[in-house]
């Protein structure tokens, strides 16, 4: 009776006891701080669409997120119970030396720290703190920088935002490198009034004199709908085959961008339900394809 009792107890304790409970606090802690830096890095606010990976780094931003939900997680378990344990040698570290693409996770050295003070180990316990998951993490937080420095911006930092975000998912390549460019900050978007200098009237058109700059008519940003900001990444599509002939020094023809920003509207009207609503815009840009000005470089 007393070994059954004796077991119960620490079956118990096993469960529900001090040590059980701080691992459970500190595990919630890990997750939640992951999963609210995932709300931030990984997600447009204005769109609330997730990036999509070809323009962002999604996978090196998760590696950077997962890094520090586990500095949390080990954290909090030091603070509840006076220690935590690190692993802090991967067998990656010692694949990556030797240049194997063998991406096998083992780990091999324990660091514990608290008690009586740090104490080494071979074994594969322990929060995964060793130098290539930290290495891994490091250009996750230059995405993360990109990311803010957009978010915190202003109003045109962060409609450039959501338009490279909807770019991200269409299939055209030479938008994820504009998408790309923006977010890099290699080009720029500025909101205007929609005249230019000749007192003509647009939607978007490049800076004469900083053919990186980007000018979009404020009114598109309407309602800011998933709507709008799909009309607006189409525009930023346009330009885009414009800048791209400048610099290749080729002729340019407005045909092939209003094609270009058609395709993107129609191809994110086919994924997004909430996108496609306004055929007046996709009248608008068929019709310009329509004008011979259009076939003229």
């Amino acid at each position: 009776m007393k070994n059954n009792e004796a077991y119960n107890n620490a079956f118990i304790n096993s469960m529900v006891g001090e040590g059980a409970m701080a691992g459970y606090f500190s595990a919630m802690a890990g997750t939640f701080a992951q999963e609210s830096m995932g709300l931030w890095n990984l997600r447009d606010g204005q769109t609330g669409l997730d990036f999509a990976g070809n323009i962002v780094d999604v996978e090196a931003i998760t590696n950077t997120n997962r890094l520090i939900g586990t500095v949390v997680k080990s954290g909090v378990e030091f603070g509840l119970t006076g220690e935590t344990t690190l692993n802090i040698l991967n067998l990656q570290d010692i694949l990556g030396l030797t240049g194997s693409s063998n991406r096998g996770s083992l780990g091999l050295l324990e660091l514990k720290l608290g008690g009586n003070g740090p104490v080494f180990s071979m074994g594969s316990g322990g929060n995964n703190m060793s130098a290539s998951r930290m290495l891994a993490a490091l250009p996750g937080l230059r995405e993360t920088g990109y990311i803010s420095s957009m978010k915190l911006g202003g109003e045109a930092d962060r409609t450039a935002l959501s338009a490279l975000t909807l770019m991200g998912y269409s299939s055209n390549p030479e938008n994820w490198n504009t998408g790309r460019d923006l977010l890099e900050r290699k080009k720029e978007l500025t909101l205007t009034d929609g005249t230019s200098l000749e007192g003509k009237k647009y939607a978007g058109m490049f800076d004469p004199n900083n053919p990186n700059n980007i000018l979009l008519n404020k009114a598109l940003l309407g309602n800011m709908k998933l709507d709008d900001f799909a009309k607006i990444a189409a525009i930023i599509g346009h330009e885009s085959v414009h800048l791209k002939d400048n610099e290749n020094g080729e002729k340019t023809y407005e045909a092939a961008a209003y094609m270009a920003s058609m395709n993107m509207y129609a191809e994110l009207s086919g994924i997004f339900d909430e996108i496609g609503n306004d055929p007046a815009f996709m009248n608008y840009m068929a019709n310009q394809l329509m004008e011979a000005e259009s076939w003229n470089a």
